[in-house]
């Protein structure tokens, strides 16, 4: 037997033994997570017919990953979107119910129709007060939810950004280390492994690009094209309620360019979901009180101990609404509108007038409730000119609406996200039955090999034997 083949057959027993550990550590990483299927094949040595393995490689297809941590980012931004929305409808609740907002002022004006028959009954009288402290309830309730939901979208904003700048600064980290072991043609696919976990944790913060540069490392831009890591780790930072902004090392910030992910779904909650169901519950708040100012104004005819007798809804129970002095004083309105402190003191105020029985005013607070062409702010988002109570009941179903598409599509791209991370699965995981298939074949390798070196070894044994050498 040749030298050829007895070298022939060390060099397949040294590349089986490579790949016997590479499949056998598939095996024993199969259910770990972030791990991905390791490859190693034999190849010509170029020495005559002996055998060598490859580098260790990972089955990855970069491009899915890249769709996978896409939609990663998309299913993010919709659950954060979708939980605000979530928690105002439930305290909005069903708009044509008895409770809802639409209702109360429905109410309102069959409690003043009451009146309006039995103007001196004083269980009536207390009935329009409670009926108005209603309004107010349903409207002061359903504007701190949402202010809730803004300050609790704040409070995530923070952690998210933390959480974002530690995953990137180990990126950094994991590059640097990439970078110098390939350099001396070390296996780096388990740190590889654990820069693909972190990015896709990344992902779920906000949208990110990635791109491989020379050498190994990556470099990571937000879906607007914002540099996060280019060789050099920017900080993402937010100060107050502003904007979410990156700084490089030398100080300069740029407002970063986030679409997705949670920091994207808990920015568009606090600056865009948030702020516009609030200012249209301020302008309604707005449109009642100032509807029955003008009720004051248009009947002097009150008892003197009384001032503004019909300024039935008040700036916190004493102060009148002044938004010609001081237009901002509607931002946040609804939060605090209450029923004048004089009328929920003295219900019988409601009929003190001069002339007993007169129901003017009375009539006037019922005209405004059934009207249709009091005006809104069109800026809110409301329309030019509704009803109270039809207006109202716009902006709840407005926000069930919303509410009800963005968990649709929530659920069709989780849907989504689930079918890409099987395909991710199906080329990087590990299936221990073809794993197990292969070691099987190896081993058969390894043994033929092997019994090749002892063959061998036996004819050189008889050889030596035979011309009185020692046999060993």
């Amino acid at each position: 037997m040749s030298d050829v083949a007895i070298s022939n057959a060390a060099s397949g027993i040294y590349a089986t033994q490579a790949q016997i550990n590479t499949v056998s550590d598939n095996i024993s990483n199969a259910s770990t997570p972030g791990y991905s299927r390791k490859l190693q094949s034999q190849v010509d040595n170029g020495q005559g017919g002996g055998t060598q393995v490859t580098d260790v490689s990972r089955a990855v297809d970069d491009a899915l990953s890249a769709q996978a941590r896409n939609q990663n980012s998309l299913v993010a931004s919709l659950t954060a979107q979708s939980t605000a929305l979530n928690n105002i409808e439930q305290v909005s609740g069903d708009p044509t119910a008895n409770t809802s907002l639409a209702a109360q002022f429905t109410q309102l004006k069959n409690s003043f129709t009451s009146l309006q028959a039995s103007t001196s009954d004083s269980a009536t009288q207390t009935a329009v007060i409670t009926s108005a402290q209603g309004v107010v309830s349903s409207l002061n309730t359903l504007w701190k939810t949402a202010d809730q939901s803004s300050t609790q979208a704040q409070t995530n904003l923070v952690s998210n950004v933390a959480a974002a700048n530690a995953l990137v600064a180990q990126v950094a980290q994991l590059n640097t280390q990439i970078v110098a072991y390939q350099s001396t043609n070390t296996d780096v696919t388990s740190l590889q492994d654990q820069r693909d976990t972190a990015l896709k944790s990344l992902s779920g913060y906000l949208d990110v690009q990635v791109y491989n540069q020379p050498g190994g490392a990556v470099s990571i831009y937000t879906g607007g094209n914002q540099a996060i890591l280019d060789g050099v780790q920017r900080t993402l930072t937010i100060n107050g309620t502003g904007p979410v902004q990156i700084t490089d090392p030398s100080g300069v910030s740029v407002t970063a360019s986030i679409k997705s992910g949670s920091i994207g779904g808990n920015l568009a909650v606090r600056d865009q979901i948030v702020p516009t169901f609030k200012s249209q519950l301020d302008d309604v708040a707005r449109a009642v009180t100032q509807g029955f100012d003008a009720i004051a104004a248009a009947t002097p005819a009150v008892a003197p101990a009384v001032t503004g007798i019909y300024d039935l809804f008040t700036d916190g129970g004493t102060t009148d609404l002044n938004l010609t002095t001081t237009p901002t004083e509607v931002n946040g309105y609804a939060g605090r509108i209450t029923v004048n402190t004089s009328f929920v003191a003295t219900p019988s105020l409601l009929t003190n007038t001069t002339t007993t029985g007169d129901t003017t005013s009375i009539n006037a607070a019922i005209a405004l409730l059934n009207s249709t062409t009091t005006s809104f702010t069109t800026t809110t988002g409301l329309p030019a000119s509704g009803s109270l109570a039809d207006v109202s009941s716009g902006i709840i179903t407005s926000n069930s609406g919303q509410a009800s598409a963005t968990a649709a599509n929530l659920t069709n791209q989780t849907s989504i996200q689930t079918s890409l991370d099987q395909k991710v699965a199906s080329v990087s995981g590990v299936n221990t039955d073809q794993e197990f298939t292969h070691l099987t074949q190896l081993q058969q390798s390894y043994s033929a090999n092997a019994k090749v070196l002892q063959t061998a070894k036996s004819l050189f044994n008889t050889l030596f034997a035979a011309v009185g050498g020692t046999v060993g």
